[in-house]
């Protein structure tokens, strides 16, 4: 079990996207959004982060940043991977996430940043589908046994 709370469960498709279509970072920031908005999270305003909120019961923080678009550009993956990093403070209370579109480039980028930082970091995968579905990865997950377990 992950030393932090989790978040809510894999959330079902959103009704509408509002910012663009699947696979863009527009369509995978919203898909995220409602699937906090829909568990009744709270949302804050982090400076340089797509997604900053806490779950109203709990004081636990979800720091989020998103990335899409039909072809990954590796600079951009990891320059989002790197504004989390920017982040991370002392709180132990703060999981991170980086939303990627489910698409296998994306989840190949995934798998190559080694489970042991993804750990020590509290770094979670979310998974966003074409029908704006979420799944979380969390550190301690890999995506293959995330998938099995969410069907």
């Amino acid at each position: 079990m992950d030393s932090m709370v989790s978040g809510p469960e894999r959330c079902e498709a959103i009704k509408s996207v509002t910012n663009s279509d699947f696979p863009t970072a527009g369509f995978v920031q919203d898909a995220v959004t409602a699937y906090f908005a829909d568990a009744g999270f709270e949302f804050g305003s982090s400076a340089g982060c797509d997604i900053d909120c806490v779950a109203a019961d709990s004081d636990v923080r979800w720091i989020v940043e998103a990335i899409g678009g039909p072809e990954i550009e590796i600079t951009a993956f990891y320059c989002r991977l790197g504004r989390l990093l920017v982040h991370m403070g002392a709180e132990s209370n703060t999981n991170h996430v980086l939303a990627v579109p489910a698409l296998p480039e994306y989840e190949r980028e995934c798998l190559a940043v080694p489970d042991l930082v993804r750990r020590k970091l509290n770094l979670w995968w979310y998974l966003v589908e074409r029908d704006g579905s979420v799944l979380p990865v969390a550190p301690a997950r890999d995506i293959v046994s995330s998938r099995i377990n969410a069907r």
